[in-house]
């Protein structure tokens, strides 16, 4: 009896699939992220409800704001850290086994092959092997580059953080001063912390989930 293998998907339908699911998953988030804002406006309506000045409010609503701001930021200088890193194992990659070395010094690249040959020795080198360290000299300072903005976005994540600690310490100010002279019950207090977790909690999962939306239409596209 002759029997048929099942036919395999083809690698277009894999990323179609994985699409629709993705898509999906951006759907629910975002309706998380709207369910959350009117769990945001239930509390804060009933702070006021029980007395909360317009400073202290202002003071809440800015917190939220800068909760937002710093974690898009952490999100987005992570991206680039991850992206630029990519780059470099892709150069060290195509760096390796050339006739031009990458010196680190002070975590730059330098090449240092070419700058042992004199003018006149490079005249006498062969057209092609003189356009592949001309070529390997360019990946070198590609890489000193690469490795230039990698320090400087290690340094910009870590002001990001330093950032944060200081906003988490400030949530615990706002928490002790103002939130619980108002919220004296557990649960109001719990709506109000589960709210603010949330809320960093969906930015992340949403860009992360159209991160990977736009890289899946790219491999669709490719």
């Amino acid at each position: 009896m002759t029997t048929c293998s099942p036919t395999l998907p083809s690698d277009n339908s894999q990323f179609s699939y994985q699409l629709e699911a993705l898509r999906y998953e951006e759907r629910v988030l975002v309706d998380n992220v709207k369910s959350n804002d009117k769990l945001g406006e239930i509390v804060k309506n009933k702070l006021s409800s029980l007395g909360l000045t317009a400073q202290e409010s202002e003071k809440i609503n800015l917190h939220f704001d800068e909760i937002e701001k710093v974690t898009l930021l952490l999100l987005s200088i992570s991206a680039r850290l991850q992206l630029i890193n990519t780059q470099i194992n892709e150069k060290s990659h195509q760096q390796r086994g050339s006739p031009i070395e990458c010196q680190s010094n002070d975590k730059h690249f330098e090449m240092t092959s070419l700058k042992t040959q004199k003018p006149n020795d490079l005249q006498l080198i062969g057209g092609d092997k003189q356009n592949a360290l001309l070529s390997n000299s360019n990946l070198c300072d590609q890489l000193s580059a690469l490795v230039s903005k990698q320090q400087k976005l290690l340094v910009q994540l870590e002001e990001a953080l330093q950032l944060r600690v200081s906003i988490d310490h400030r949530s615990q100010t706002i928490e002790e001063k103002i939130i619980r002279k108002y919220f004296k019950d557990c649960d109001n207090f719990n709506e109000f912390l589960e709210f603010t977790k949330l809320k960093s909690k969906l930015i992340i999962d949403l860009r992360q989930v159209r991160d990977k939306i736009q890289l899946t239409e790219k491999q669709l596209k490719s």
